[in-house]
């Protein structure tokens, strides 16, 4: 049918309708951008006929919100729960569906957290994670060590062989300290997991804070960072670069003298803070996911007006 006079016929001849009756065209969506992503992110649908869509729904499931841009363009949240599946628009005209799947992919979950210092060694090993830990996952190390005669340079490892890398490091703002970001990633897990973390110079105070991520990257996960250096109460990494991904986990590693309290940044939560027992420096872990590219920047506040370090890195999710 198209839109049109409405006419009745009877043996005494046929009536019209004053006005047209208006045939609606079902909406069609002829491609969607990204191809995958992560609940909370944003989808641009790009199509016809999208003037009067009233739903959008991923793979049944309705958009967390949609906005209607004009007849060829809709913006769409994908909501929490979402599985992979086509895309459908909905309107008085009918519905249409994506012609390929909708990826959605986990979003970055922090798992569990192990931490620890000492005053005055040459390694320190961590507390055991509480729980196991899973295969494949990524165990992000925030570090710190002072010496008086001179930082060392640190260096971790686990009982289970898995390669720790910097993603960030040595920042040293203070005499005779150094802050560290390691990561290790798509690890061998298991339960007793301990992460010992070793200094090159003996006597060194060492600070470790230790976080398991699931969702993330098995291979090259690591993104962009980002480090700053200052003194005062506004803790902040300066921005990295541009993300890759859309979705991606972003973590922050603190460091404030002498010891402070730390808060972490809008947007981020605080995973734990660690306070060695001579006083000198506070250490603090923090992170977020983001569902969309941009320069990203980890910042946080202490008391106190004492010099502080600020490493930021994000990494990628798994696809």
């Amino acid at each position: 049918a198209t839109t049109g006079k409405i006419s009745v016929t009877k043996p005494a001849g046929t009536s019209l309708s004053a006005a047209n009756f208006t045939v609606g065209q079902p909406p069609t969506i002829t491609s969607f951008t990204p191809l995958s992503g992560s609940p909370g992110s944003s989808v641009t649908l790009t199509g016809s006929n999208f003037t009067g869509v009233s739903a959008v729904k991923f793979n049944g499931l309705a958009a967390s919100t949609f906005q209607v841009d004009s007849d060829t363009q809709i913006q769409a949240t994908v909501p929490a729960g979402a599985t992979s599946g086509k895309i459908s628009v909905t309107s008085t005209g009918g519905t249409g569906l994506s012609a390929t799947d909708y990826t959605v992919v986990p979003s970055p979950a922090f798992v569990q957290k192990t931490q620890g210092s000492n005053d005055s060694a040459t390694t320190l090993a961590l507390p055991a994670f509480a729980a196991s830990v899973g295969a494949g996952n990524l165990i992000v190390v925030g570090a710190a060590t002072r010496n008086t005669g001179g930082p060392g340079t640190l260096t971790v490892i686990d009982n289970k062989g898995n390669t720790y890398f910097v993603a960030a490091g040595p920042t040293n703002n203070f005499i005779s300290t150094n802050t560290y970001i390691f990561y290790a990633f798509n690890v061998t897990g298991g339960a007793n997991l301990i992460i010992t973390i070793t200094s090159t110079v003996g006597g060194s105070q060492v600070i470790g804070i230790a976080a398991e991520y699931s969702g993330i990257a098995t291979t090259t996960p690591l993104d962009k960072v980002a480090v700053g250096t200052g003194s005062g109460t506004s803790l902040s990494s300066g921005a990295t670069a541009t993300t890759t991904q859309a979705n991606e986990l972003v973590f922050g590693n603190l460091l404030g003298r002498p010891t402070t309290d730390i808060t972490a940044g809008t947007g981020y939560t605080e995973r734990a803070e660690q306070d060695p027992a001579n006083g000198e420096l506070t250490l603090s872990i923090e992170d977020k996911n983001v569902t969309s590219t941009g320069a990203q920047t980890c910042t946080a506040t202490k008391t106190g007006t004492g010099p502080w370090i600020a490493q930021c890195a994000t990494f990628k999710v798994r696809l």
